[in-house]
């Protein structure tokens, strides 16, 4: 069990610097648009061309990670995002923007999003939804943290030299975490799918696959917009970044208490819980982020699927990792 959580907290990591690399957008929008007197629009629609690639790259490279040892497939994610920010660190156009932001969602982000949630889920098969909800909350941690960072080097050195920085760092701090990771267990499996249960598999996949878009959606568009909003309304670039952390911390919380919160009283009150309306108002970070979490665990609901015990588990992370 000790060693199942020591992976868990290898694929947090992992995971909370992969979204950091995706949300340093928000952070360089406001110098590369003052230093080339691009339009904003266009800087920021590298954060959709690296998300929409980190979709397409989950799902290639989590059909890889079924079919050999997710150690190999991690290692890819933590070179790429590394050497994509040193690249960034010579940008002179828009195109090597999106390109490089491409490459690191595709062959970046991407080999880390999906494999390491599932790699979590199953060295956690008992509590699938808190595994998958500590790992996110990583993810949610990245986001706020590693722009953070990024925004005051870039106010000390300049925004050439804090990609330059982050690729160093990016390099020296994942593979490492890379090289620890292990494949789950094999656990042995003791019901046969029917016809049912795959097409209620399906089901959920498309349904699940639809409310992590739509919470993505929602989360994400603000989020690469929020440093340049406060610069704009006179905050200094460490206030301004720290909107971000903030708004990410809440997320952190929302995503473990729904991860639990599933494991505890399964999907369906957390899905209530999650898209109550009145919690726009109330805590916004902890609702949008953790839709997804609570819906996570969706997979393993016994009680359409009529199903009990330890196969309810062994359904649930198969669906979760496919393994």
């Amino acid at each position: 069990m000790n060693f199942a959580w020591l992976m868990v907290a290898v694929c947090t990591a992992m995971v909370a610097m992969a979204f950091g690399a995706i949300g340093t957008v928000a952070v360089f929008l406001e110098p590369l648009a003052a230093e080339f007197g691009w339009p904003r629009a266009d800087v920021s629609a590298a954060y959709s061309v690296a998300t929409v690639a980190t979709g397409l790259g989950g799902i290639a490279m989590g059909y890889i990670a079924d079919r050999m040892p997710v150690r190999r497939v991690a290692l890819l994610g933590a070179l790429v995002p590394g050497l994509a920010f040193v690249f960034l660190s010579a940008l002179q156009t828009t195109r090597e923007l999106y390109v490089l932001y491409a490459l690191m969602g595709l062959a970046g982000i991407g080999a880390i999003m999906a494999p390491l949630n599932s790699l979590a889920s199953l060295w956690l098969a008992r509590n699938p939804g808190l595994a998958i909800g500590i790992v996110s909350a990583g993810g949610a941690v990245g986001q706020g943290l590693v722009p953070y960072f990024a925004r005051t080097v870039i106010v000390s050195e300049g925004w050439r030299q804090a990609y330059l920085t982050l690729g160093l760092l990016f390099i020296a701090v994942m593979l490492p975490l890379a090289l620890l990771l292990r494949d789950a267990p094999p656990r042995a499996f003791g019901i046969q799918a029917g016809n049912s249960i795959a097409q209620s598999r399906v089901k959920l996949l498309a349904l699940l696959s639809l409310a992590a878009a739509l919470c993505c959606v929602c989360m994400g568009t603000p989020l690469v917009h929020v440093v340049t909003l406060g610069s704009d309304r006179g905050l200094a670039g460490g206030d301004a970044a720290g909107l971000l952390a903030v708004l990410m911390i809440g997320g952190m919380a929302g995503r473990i208490l729904f991860g639990r919160l599933a494991d505890r009283v399964g999907h369906g009150i957390t899905r209530r819980l999650a898209f109550y309306r009145p919690l726009d108002r109330l805590a916004p970070p902890l609702q949008a982020n953790d839709a997804e979490a609570g819906l996570a665990h969706q997979f393993g609901d016994a009680r359409k699927l009529d199903i009990k015990g330890d196969e309810r588990e062994e359904i649930g992370a198969s669906l979760a990792g496919g393994k």
